[in-house]
């Protein structure tokens, strides 16, 4: 038997959903291109009593008869059957049901995404696939290109995660400096002919370890082919290698052809996917040229297309722009990550977000600076172009590994079982619909129906477009059709408790995903939680009372995430007799990424060491919180302050405002903040050190909000 260990960093189906294409790295960093595909073939196994003859008169017949076009034997009695086409195959399998002729061993074939989830090819994580032959023989033969395309069949693949880490990404960070014909009209690439002129491309190249500048410029000035940054502008000196262009057209065509010496793994940007790869996607168009094949997969020529963006977070959007098509080669547009991660830092201009993570921003030279010093274009001025552009690109590098933005994607894609760059710019209601579709066959049965049923049915309304699922009846389904002993294990772990379940909202709600950590009780009609004088306390078995600690740990609330999601005025509770629906109640908001992921690699990690354990062994197991994790929301309101103690609180913000330069008598009433021991920090402070103040956040200040809510609803 053979092996390979491989990092898969995507996967995509195509368009009639026959093929599954997975783009991944191997562990010497060569890339690989993966196509699994449908077999138009099934084994049989006759009979013992079937004599040889007979099987092979039934054999002469099917072939000329029937839409069988193939029979092999493989062993006494077993035979594989082939078929040219999926119709044919499907009408072979059943002639063969209908007439009885032998047992299939191997009809099911499911060639779709869920394939991955059963298998654990996660994006993110090392793999070791097996019986790989044809994929070991190519890569260890193939010395002129660093991937390979081949196929190879579902039923040959086994997979285990193994705990190495992957090989150093080679990611080029990229900014695009344009000019416009006139000072009104920019920026404008939607135009079939923009005006506007793309003077500078600044790309870094970066393997976790070396980083080498390169600037293509566009001017006829004398320039030399090796320059050093000025480090008061930069921070400090940069080597910089400049390619000077005449023509525009041939500037992006040497960006291009040294994308394909390069080879990346991964194209970042900021603001790229509306303003840089449009603005180059449109001029590509504009002069003719056709990219070069600088992706990993043999012979694949990526190009520019038209495609409609619609978003309505942050702010609503519908635009057409050109997007790149290239496979193997990650998209990411940093201005997406930091917009999905810290949607609480409002302003996410890279100026912002440089001071904010790296206490440093950009040169401080202004668009219109820009457009002068390019027109004049000495060479004075060109050097500070250059130093501009490049920092841009340094910043985007420096951000990347500050905020640990490899790691965060990898994390993403192995929760969402999709590719990262997709899950930076989609709706989490499409990824959560995609999970649904590819993980599971079956939308789950715990459903909370719409609409207002009778009290005695504890499930009233909560709007007719919203529904709650249960994350982790989708994940146990997942498990289910692993048939291995460890999921099954973790499968009775969670069947056995009522631990873990993460309900989802969908449809009317502005917060479109929220999760929540706590053991719900969702099937028995005693409440999940008691409310005592000083706490909450979530159960995690039924419980006769607040004495009975019953066969797990009795857990305080104040260790755990609230039972409320809140959308704007409106906050919806989730108990065990069902889903309460109230409005006019703003209170805080605490989302959860990756809560029941953590928990199974808990318990994996547990049964990995302990094998003598059982799940009846289990333990569920606590984790240390961080502002990331649980983003504490309060929402200031007159009400809040009616009362004299809470003056000092309203001061104190008001100070805050005051002290970041902004009008406090009028701005004090729209200001979220969070309740930390040393008083109240509103969010344009706390977002600048989330970890100094996810240590201070005032458990009890939020434990007295949940039992007040949770008291106005059971009582």
């Amino acid at each position: 038997m053979s092996s390979v260990r491989f990092f898969p960093i995507s996967w995509f189906e195509d368009a009639n959903w026959r093929s599954v294409q997975v783009i991944g790295r191997l562990e010497n960093s060569r890339s690989i291109f993966l196509r699994i595909g449908f077999r138009p073939y099934f084994t049989v196994r006759y009979p013992p009593d079937l004599s040889a003859e007979i099987i092979d008169d039934s054999h002469t017949f099917l072939v000329s008869e029937t839409p069988v076009a193939e029979v092999k034997k493989l062993d006494e009695g077993i035979y594989r059957i082939s078929s040219l086409n999926r119709e044919d195959y499907e009408n072979s399998v059943a002639f063969y049901e209908k007439n009885g002729l032998g047992e299939i061993l191997d009809k099911d074939q499911d060639i779709k995404s869920k394939f991955f989830a059963e298998k654990r090819i996660s994006p993110g994580s090392w793999q070791q696939a097996s019986d790989l032959k044809t994929l070991l023989f190519n890569v260890t033969t193939n010395n002129r290109y660093t991937s390979t395309d081949l196929e190879f069949f579902t039923y040959t693949i086994s997979t285990i995660d193994l705990p190495i880490p992957p090989p150093n990404s080679r990611i080029v960070f990229f900014d695009l400096e344009a000019i416009p014909s006139d000072d009104v009209s920019f920026p404008d690439a939607e135009a079939d002919e923009p005006p506007d002129n793309i003077f500078a491309i600044s790309r870094i190249l970066y393997d976790g370890i070396q980083t080498q500048s390169t600037i293509f410029i566009l001017t006829d000035k004398s320039l030399p082919p090796r320059y050093q940054t000025n480090a008061a502008r930069t921070g400090r000196p940069f080597d910089v290698t400049i390619q000077r262009y005449a023509t525009e057209k041939e500037m992006l065509q040497a960006f291009f052809n040294d994308l394909t010496e390069i080879r990346p793994d991964r194209l970042v940007s900021f603001n790229g996917r509306r303003f840089d790869l449009n603005y180059i996607g449109e001029h590509v168009r504009r002069f003719g040229i056709t990219l070069p094949p600088f992706t990993k997969i043999l012979n694949y020529t990526p190009y520019f297309y038209p495609t409609l963006v619609v978003q309505q977070k942050p702010f609503p959007l519908r635009e057409t722009i050109m997007a790149l098509k290239s496979p193997s080669v990650s998209q990411i547009d940093l201005l997406d990550f930091y917009r999905r991660l810290y949607p609480q830092l409002g302003n996410h201009k890279l100026e912002t977000i440089g001071q904010i993570v790296l206490g440093r921003g950009k040169t401080g030279l202004t668009i219109r600076e820009l457009f002068a010093k390019y027109r004049r274009s000495s060479q004075e001025d060109l050097f500070e172009i250059i130093d501009y552009s490049i920092l841009d690109s340094l910043l985007l590098r420096d951000l990347w590994e500050a905020s640990q933005i490899e790691t965060h994607l990898a994390r993403m894609a192995n929760f969402w079982k999709n590719d990262a760059e997709y899950v930076l710019t989609h709706e989490l209601e499409d990824l959560f619909e995609d999970l649904l579709r590819y993980i599971t066959p079956n939308v789950p049965s715990t459903k909370y129906i719409v609409g207002r049923p009778p009290l005695a049915e504890r499930q009233s309304g909560i709007h007719r477009n919203v529904y709650l699922y249960s994350l982790s009846d989708i994940y146990l389904t997942a498990l289910e059709q692993l048939g291995e002993p460890l999921a099954d294990a973790i499968v009775d772990y969670f069947q056995g408790t009522n631990d873990g379940i993460i309900p989802f909202k969908s449809g009317y709600f502005p917060v479109t995903f929220e999760s929540i950590r706590s053991f719900i009780n969702a099937q028995t009609t005693s409440p999940p939680v008691w409310v005592e004088e000083n706490s909450v306390a979530i159960k995690g078995a039924p419980r006769t009372g607040p004495d009975d600690l019953g066969p797990l740990p009795y857990f305080p609330l104040a260790d755990f995430v609230p039972l409320i999601i809140v959308a704007n005025k409106s906050w919806i509770l989730v108990n065990g007799s069902g889903v309460v629906f109230k409005k006019g109640m703003s209170s805080f908001v605490r989302p959860r990424f990756q809560l029941l992921q953590r928990y199974v690699d808990y318990i994996v990690q547990t049964l990995l060491q302990n094998p003598q354990f059982t799940a009846r062994d289990l333990r569920f197991p606590q984790f240390e919180t961080s502002l990331d994790d649980y983003a504490l929301e309060t929402k200031v309101t007159a009400e809040d302050f009616a009362q004299p103690p809470a003056q000092k609180q309203k001061q104190a913000i008001i100070q805050q405002l005051r002290e970041l330069g902004q009008g406090a008598t009028t701005s004090w009433r729209r200001v979220r903040y969070i309740e930390t021991t040393d008083g109240p920090v509103i969010e344009e402070i706390y977002s600048r050190d989330p970890g100094r103040y996810a240590a201070k956040i005032d458990v009890d200040f939020y434990n007295k909000k949940l039992q007040e809510a949770i008291r106005s609803v059971i009582g």
